[in-house]
């Protein structure tokens, strides 16, 4: 779990934040720049597509707030890894930007 100075001194470096929350959460409120990537609501014939969102060979944190989505942002993080991106951790506090 990083905090906020950790998660912007990331961002400064390139790094893609991947939010895990579910839609309706990351319409209301997301960190600017932010992708949206919610595993556990999108379909499984969509998920290979929903990954390639995320430009390749790119460092990520996953953004999310609660149990469930925080259980979603691990596995986004290590299907991210396993496609060659660099999983730094998981970032909890999005109300913080």
């Amino acid at each position: 779990i990083l905090n906020k100075t950790e998660v912007e001194s990331e961002i400064a470096d390139g790094t893609i934040l991947v939010d895990t929350r579910p839609e309706a959460h990351f319409s209301y409120h997301h960190i600017a720049g932010s992708l949206n990537i919610a595993m556990i609501y999108t379909p499984s014939a969509m998920i290979a597509a929903a990954l390639e969102k995320v430009p390749q060979n790119k460092s990520v944190i996953t953004v999310c707030d609660d149990f469930v989505s925080c259980f979603d942002a691990k596995i986004v993080g290590v299907k991210l890894e396993r496609l060659g991106h660099k999983f730094l951790g998981r970032y909890n506090q999005p109300w913080e930007f």
